[in-house]
């Protein structure tokens, strides 16, 4: 089965509202989810892969943690999903990838937009 991203018409930002529905009708499932946190300035932004991804386990590294593959994880979810969330700042553009524990890099594809980077290949980025 494929999952088909469908964005609320709620709002055009990727916070206000921005919600994101996926309709089972495929094998995967990528998206990047946002939301404030509660008494903060600071936005979570969930990265989210099939469990069936045979790319898992994997760890979300970007500038925001230090390229580490060590600190944001992915953690299997009872939803079918496994994701990794992690606290923002608002106002910024983040630079990010998957990497699985066997070394490979992989994007994502809802990531909001592409740049090439250092390595020759091209990173995710994120705007929060």
């Amino acid at each position: 089965m494929t999952w088909i991203r469908r964005v609320s018409s709620a709002a055009n930002s990727p916070i206000a509202g921005g919600r994101r529905t996926f309709f089972k009708v495929g094998e995967e499932i990528i998206m990047l989810k946002r939301r404030f946190a509660k008494g903060s300035d600071e936005i979570k932004v969930s990265f989210v892969l099939d469990q069936k991804d045979t790319r898992l386990p994997a760890s979300v590294v970007g500038d925001f943690n230090g390229w580490n593959p060590d600190v944001d994880l992915f953690v299997r979810r009872s939803n079918g999903t496994a994701s990794a969330v992690v606290s923002l700042q608002q106002g910024h553009t983040y630079r990010f990838r998957y990497r699985s524990d066997a070394g490979e890099w992989f994007n994502e594809e809802a990531a909001d937009r592409y740049e090439p980077n250092s390595h020759g290949s091209t990173d995710c980025i994120v705007v929060v």
